[in-house]
């Protein structure tokens, strides 16, 4: 099941005490926290959220460095011109820095962040790394 697709449920069962600790997206979980149906605990971001600067990162909280983050990008086939990438980022970029973009992002308790194709790259292969490490060393396995 996606995140995306588990989040009412577990939004739904934290709230009725079944389960007593979730990590979600600011998106799914911010209007149940404005409401007082939740209580937060952390921002797992690097740095507090502007719609959310209350609540304090998991690192201020005493995981030094700590940050996880769910993150959206564009990508095309690896094959496709380097005038074209060039194009198409540089249309992304020019779009995320108009004002109503940035506004409804933060509306959203959301941050966008801009970057080249390959800063993007090498931001995507620390991801795997990180998260690649997490996994060998926890001992998760797929169910």
């Amino acid at each position: 099941m996606s995140p995306t697709a588990a989040a009412p449920p577990g939004i739904t069962d934290v709230m009725a005490g079944h389960v007593q600790i979730m990590f979600d997206t600011t998106q799914s979980v911010l209007p149940h926290v404005q409401d007082n149906r939740v209580r937060p605990l952390g921002i797992t971001s690097a740095s507090r959220l502007p719609l959310a600067s209350d609540i304090p990162t998991i690192a201020e909280s005493g995981l030094a460095g700590y940050e996880a983050i769910a993150w959206n990008g564009f990508l095309v086939p690896k094959n496709t011109p380097g005038a074209i990438v060039e194009k198409l980022n540089s249309e992304v970029v020019r779009t995320l820095s108009e004002p109503e973009m940035k506004e409804r992002f933060l509306k959203l308790g959301a941050t966008s962040r801009s970057t080249t194709p390959d800063e993007f790259a090498s931001y995507i292969a620390n991801e795997i790394a990180k998260w690649g490490r997490v996994v060998r060393e926890s001992g998760a396995k797929v169910e």
